[in-house]
This record gives structure tokens, C-alpha cells and sequence, in this order.
């Protein structure tokens, strides 16, 4: 069990690093950039893939926080049925 999540851990780690990446590459080719409409394109395909980015975090954010609601708030109390 401790190696599926190793692996997954890994493996989600290996993907948000290549993404931000990919955003940084495309940052440094606007800065590099001399042409206007090639600046223009970039920037649309930055928004492009920081809105898939946002949105990906969010629906994660809310799992997070459905997770969290389902988790008890108080520890168990099992003194009942020490009683009995």
C-alpha cells in the first residue's frame, strides 16, 4: 500500500513540475519575443493553459474540502459503551 502511494505521490509531483514548466517556457518566449502577433498568440495560449491549470486546482481544492466535511470534527467518545 505504502508503494502505490509513494508512486502516485511521484508521479503527481512529476506532472505539476512539467506543467509549470510549460508556463515558464511560454513566459520566456513572450519576453523573447519581438513580433507583435506572435506575442498576441503566446498570451492566448498562457491563458489558455492557466485557465486549465486553475481549474484543475479548484475542482481539487473542492475534493479537498468535500473530504474534509465527511471527516469527523470530534474524536470518537466511547465511554457508552465502556458503561455497559
Amino acid at each position: 500500500m505504502k508503494k502505490y502511494i509513494l508512486l502516485f505521490t511521484l508521479f503527481s509531483f512529476c506532472i505539476l513540475n512539467a506543467q509549470n514548466l510549460k508556463i515558464e517556457d511560454l513566459l520566456e518566449k513572450i519576453n523573447g519575443s519581438s513580433n507583435e502577433k506572435e506575442k498576441i498568440q503566446l498570451i492566448k495560449e498562457l491563458k489558455q493553459k492557466l485557465a486549465l491549470k486553475n481549474k484543475k486546482e479548484r475542482q481539487e481544492a473542492k475534493a479537498i474540502l468535500k473530504a474534509k466535511q465527511k471527516t469527523p470534527s470530534k474524536p470518537y467518545d466511547d465511554t457508552f459503551l465502556r458503561k455497559q
